[in-house]
C-alpha cells in the first residue's frame, strides 16, 4: 500500500473541504511557478546579502501548507474529541478512528491515552500523548518538496554569487614582466 515517491512527484496527503486536491495531483503548474519564484527570490536575496531569509521561509511554508501538507489541525481536533469521549466512558480498550480526509487514528486508551494519525498511504503524520501533547511527523512528500525547494534556492543563490565574482582572466600566464 505504501507508494514510493520519486523526486519531483508530490501527492497531497490531505482532503480539504471534502475534495481531494486534484489540482496538485494533476496540475504541476503551481510547482513550476513556485520554483521560478524561489529562483527569483534567491537572486534578489543575494543582491541584498541575505541567504534563505524570512521571505523565503514564508513562501516555502505557504506552498507546503497549500499543496502538500495534510490538515493536521483538523485531525488533532477530531482525535482529541474522540479520546475525551472515550475517557468520559472510562474506556480502556484501544480503537481505530476514521477521520476526515481519508486519515485514520489508532488510539490507545488506558492511564495515559495516546494516538497515531496516519495518512492514506499509512505514513504517521502526527502522534499524541496525554503526557506531552501533539508531535508532527513529516511525510515523504513534504520532505521531497522541502528538498527540491531548498535545492532550487541554493542553486540560484550560488549562480548569482558566481556571476558576481567573475572577473576577466588572462588566457595564459605572462612571465615577461
Amino acid at each position: 500500500m505504501n507508494k514510493t515517491i520519486v523526486p519531483g512527484e508530490y501527492t497531497p496527503a490531505s482532503v480539504r473541504g471534502g475534495t481531494v486536491l486534484d489540482a496538485a495531483l494533476e496540475n504541476t503548474e503551481w510547482k513550476t511557478a513556485y520554483l521560478q519564484q524561489v529562483r527569483a527570490l534567491a537572486g534578489t536575496d543575494f543582491a541584498a546579502g541575505v541567504r534563505m531569509g524570512q521571505a523565503y521561509r514564508d513562501m516555502e511554508q505557504a506552498a507546503l501548507s497549500a499543496y502538500i501538507s495534510p490538515d493536521r489541525a483538523q485531525a488533532a481536533a477530531q482525535t482529541e474529541a474522540s479520546i475525551q469521549e472515550a475517557a468520559e466512558r472510562s474506556a480502556q480498550d484501544g480503537y481505530s478512528l476514521e477521520l476526515s480526509g481519508g486519515l485514520t487514528a489508532e488510539i490507545a486508551m488506558g492511564q495515559f491515552p495516546s494516538a497515531d494519525v496516519s495518512n492514506q498511504r499509512g505514513e504517521c503524520i502526527a502522534s499524541y500523548s496525554s503526557l506531552s501533547g501533539w508531535t508532527d511527523h513529516q511525510t515523504i512528500a513534504e520532505l521531497e518538496f522541502l528538498r527540491e525547494s531548498k535545492d532550487a534556492y541554493l542553486a540560484a543563490w550560488n549562480k548569482a554569487m558566481s556571476a558576481s565574482r567573475k572577473a576577466p582572466r588572462k588566457t595564459h600566464m605572462d612571465v615577461t614582466g
